[in-house]
C-alpha cells in the first residue's frame, strides 16, 4: 500500500488491514458453478465465469497496490459515497468509510475496496445495492460480470 499524506497513521493503518482482506477476498474467490456464483453472476456460462475468475485475480495483485486520498468531503458525491476511484491504483476515501464494519460481511471496509479496485483494474460499472446485483445476475448476466457490487457482494459472500 502505498501512503497519502491526506490519510492519518490510524486511517493508514485501517486500510491496510481492509486491503489485505479484500486481496484474501479476491484470491480466494473461486468462480465456479456454484449457488453463490449464480446467485452473483448468473447461470454457468464457461466463459464469463472465466473472465470474472481473471478480474478477481487483478482485483487481489491491485488492492496491495492501491494508494490513498482520505478527504473531508467528497464534492460532488452523495454523502452516503464510502470512497471512489481514480486510475490507474487510487482510491479517495470519503468520511462515511470510517463508519462501516472493519472485515465484515457486506458494507464493510474490504467490500468497498473490492468494489472499488474492481473499477480500477475491470473497468466494472455500479448499479448498487444487494438486490438490485442479484436482480442484475438473473437478468443480465453479462452486465453482473462488469458491475462492481456483484464482485463485492460475491466476494464478501464466499468468506
Amino acid at each position: 500500500m502505498a501512503a497519502q499524506a491526506s490519510c492519518s497513521a490510524k486511517q493508514l493503518s485501517q486500510l491496510d488491514q481492509a486491503a489485505r482482506v479484500a486481496g484474501r477476498r479476491a484470491s480466494s474467490a473461486h468462480v465456479a458453478n456454484t449457488t453463490a456464483a449464480a446467485t452473483w453472476f448468473g447461470a454457468y456460462n464457461a466463459r464469463r465465469y472465466q473472465t470474472i475468475a481473471g478480474n478477481f485475480k487483478k482485483i487481489a495483485a491491485a488492492t496491495s497496490r492501491l494508494t490513498y486520498n482520505c478527504v473531508r468531503a467528497c464534492k460532488g458525491y452523495s454523502d452516503r459515497t464510502y470512497a471512489y476511484a481514480i486510475k490507474p491504483y487510487g482510491v479517495t476515501i470519503c468520511p462515511p468509510f470510517w463508519n462501516i464494519e472493519k472485515n465484515g460481511g457486506y458494507y464493510s471496509k474490504p467490500f468497498g475496496l473490492v468494489h472499488e479496485t474492481s473499477h480500477l483494474v475491470a473497468d466494472t460499472g455500479d448499479i448498487y445495492g444487494e438486490e438490485e446485483s442479484k436482480k442484475l445476475a438473473k437478468t443480465d448476466p453479462a452486465k453482473a460480470a462488469q458491475n462492481a457490487d456483484n464482485y463485492a457482494y460475491f466476494s464478501a459472500s464466499a468468506q
